[in-house]
């Protein structure tokens, strides 16, 4: 198994939040204090954490604790319902040509493509 170069090592992944009706109870900051304590028990070395630049606490409950910002993470979106794909046609034949594929989730999950789901949402 491969290491991603941004977690060169990593051993648990915790994904945590607070409900927005306990958001700037203190909920937060006592799950920070179990949790920091829990890790030191454990030895950890270092803590990656994710939050949305747009958030409207998250980037200042972590930068209050001493994180700071790394990459940055945005959401997309896309309407289906009046998306036009027939202006990159062009791309997809010179992409073709040139024997690049490029396969939809559904496709690589019916072929059972091998680690998919690591492969596509790894960071």
């Amino acid at each position: 198994m491969s290491r991603s170069p941004v977690w060169p090592v990593c051993t648990k992944i915790l994904e945590c939040a607070v409900h927005p009706d306990r958001q700037g109870t203190g909920a937060g900051q006592v799950l920070w204090d179990t949790l920091r304590s829990e890790l030191n028990r454990l030895g950890a070395q270092r803590i990656r954490t994710l939050t949305r630049e747009d958030h409207a606490t998250g980037p200042g409950f972590l930068s209050r604790r001493g994180f700071t910002p790394g990459q940055r993470y945005f959401p997309s979106a896309l309407e289906l319902a009046t998306f036009d794909a027939s202006s990159y046609a062009p791309l997809q034949e010179r992409l073709s040509g040139a024997g690049v594929r490029i396969p939809s989730l559904a496709e690589l999950r019916q072929e059972g493509t091998p680690e998919l789901h690591a492969r596509t949402f790894t960071p």
